[in-house]
Formats: C-alpha cells, sequence, structure tokens
C-alpha cells in the first residue's frame, strides 16, 4: 500500500495540490478523474516521484519510497511526443537498456505479442505510425521493464474508438497483473475496469470510492461528463425508476430497465 498523507504541492506561491489523503493499495485498478485544471498529472507526478510534496509525506509500508518510484512506469499524455529513437525496436527497448536488465529481446517480444504490435513494424521510424500505434509503442516502452504499478496519464487522448477498444483491452489483462492508476477527465473507457474512483476539483479530492458506491450527482456537478451507464441510472432514479449501482456496462443497463418495467407493468404502474 502507498499513502499519502496531507500531500500539499505550491508552483510559483500558489497551491496545487491541498491536502491530499488518499491511500493505493496493491493490485487494485484505480481512476483518477475530474476537470481540467483539478490537478489530476500533478498528483499522478507526485506518485511517481517527479514532483516532491511541499508539505505532507509519502509513505510505503512494505518498503523504501524511493525503491518503489523508481520501478513505477509512467506513461505521459501524448507520448509519442517524447520519441527521440530511430526504430520502434530501440525505442521499446529504452527502458530495459536504461535499468541495463537482461533478456532484451525476450522481453520486447513478449510486451510486442501482449500489445499486438506486429513484426514489420519493429525496424520503422516511430514517426511512421498511426497515432494508434504509437501509443501502445510508448506503452510497450514503459512496460518492457517490467513495472509493477503502472501510472497512465490520458492514454485514451486523441485516439479513435477502435484504437480506444485495443488498448482497453490490453488494460483489461494488465489490471490482472499490475497496480493501475490511469487519469483522465473522460470516464467512459475506464468505468468497467476501475475498482476504486478518486474525484478532484481546483486541487482537492472531492471523493473517492467503488463507482457502485459514488454519487454521480456530486460528479456531473463537478464537471466531468458522465458516462452513459451512471448518466441513465442517474436521470432514472430522478424519474422513480432505481437501477442498482453495481450496473456498469451498457448490456446491464438494458436488462435492468427491462427488468425495471416488466415489474412496473405487472403492479399496474405503466
Amino acid at each position: 500500500m502507498l499513502i499519502l498523507k496531507g500531500v500539499e504541492v505550491y508552483r510559483n506561491e500558489k497551491r496545487i495540490l491541498k491536502n491530499i489523503n488518499l491511500s493505493f493499495e496493491e493490485g487494485k485498478f484505480y481512476t483518477i478523474t475530474g476537470p481540467s485544471g483539478a490537478g489530476k498529472t500533478t498528483l499522478g507526478c507526485v506518485i511517481k516521484g517527479f514532483i516532491h510534496p511541499s508539505t505532507g509525506e509519502i509513505i510505503y509500508p512494505r518498503g523504501n519510497v524511493k525503491n518503489l518510484q523508481e520501478r513505477m512506469g509512467f506513461l505521459l499524455q501524448f507520448p509519442e511526443r517524447m520519441f527521440f529513437c530511430d526504430t520502434v525496436y530501440d525505442e521499446i527497448a529504452y527502458g530495459i537498456r536504461n535499468f541495463s536488465l537482461p533478456h532484451e529481446r525476450e522481453r520486447i517480444e513478449e510486451v510486442t505479442s501482449l500489445l499486438s504490435i506486429p513484426p514489420e513494424l519493429m525496424k520503422l521510424p516511430p514517426y511512421k505510425l498511426s497515432c494508434g500505434e504509437k501509443r501502445l509503442v510508448a506503452l510497450a516502452s514503459v512496460l518492457s521493464f517490467e513495472p509493477d504499478w503502472l501510472i497512465l496519464d490520458e492514454p485514451f487522448s486523441a485516439l479513435d474508438w477502435e484504437n480506444i477498444k485495443k488498448l482497453k483491452d490490453v488494460l483489461y489483462i494488465l489490471k490482472e497483473k499490475k497496480t493501475v492508476i490511469l487519469i483522465t477527465h473522460d470516464l467512459s473507457p475506464v468505468l468497467d475496469l476501475t475498482d476504486e474512483l478518486v474525484l478532484m476539483k481546483e486541487g482537492s479530492v472531492i471523493l473517492t470510492g467503488a463507482p457502485e458506491t459514488i454519487p454521480w450527482k456530486i460528479v456531473e456537478e463537478s464537471g466531468v461528463e458522465l458516462p452513459i451507464v451512471p448518466y441513465f441510472i442517474l436521470h432514472l432514479e430522478r424519474h422513480g425508476i432505481r437501477i442498482p449501482r453495481s450496473v456498469k456496462r451498457i448490456s446491464e443497463l438494458t436488462e435492468a430497465i427491462k427488468e425495471r418495467l416488466e415489474r412496473r407493468r405487472n403492479e399496474g404502474k405503466v
């Protein structure tokens, strides 16, 4: 478990993060959301160790915090803008070489297989790839040194739906193997992946909890656009139709609505 206790960050005398108290358990999938300027990326950088807290502390009861942070993978927003190697292979191998890890080729074969990156791309310059391919190569570079913790900053930005689905399929696999902290303003692609949601606004944590316990009205009022499932759950509740909060997928929502309407019909209310 990683614990943030009373963490604050100041920049040019402005308080960017305000009294952050959070804990992150190993093996869970966390989603940090909030409107633009909420402090989401800054919080991710603090967790990783890129930014040191101005006040407060970060505690890792199982060992040294710095050692943990060094082994965290961090996928920056628009990571493809940071490419500097001549080939896709070298770009993916960068993390392996940076940590002087053995079995370079085996590691690369494993991660490219996981992400379905075809062998014919490996000798190409990264700039020749499509947007979706670049994002997968950037993720492969992070995964190649086998981090136990993974922080992803807006990984779906600028991706079309096909590439969003590809990346989401990968996240389902990673969720079973790693601690994932995903930062996003758009909850739609990740709601059914999320074990715990962290809502931020203006540098503060507004609420945390499992999606089925979240008061979606507060999320909506914070300026975050609700995914379609909680949007309908919230608005159906306003019309007296209660849907279980455990519902996350559209197929589940459809079945739940059918069940409620059938029940109301049998009660003579429809």
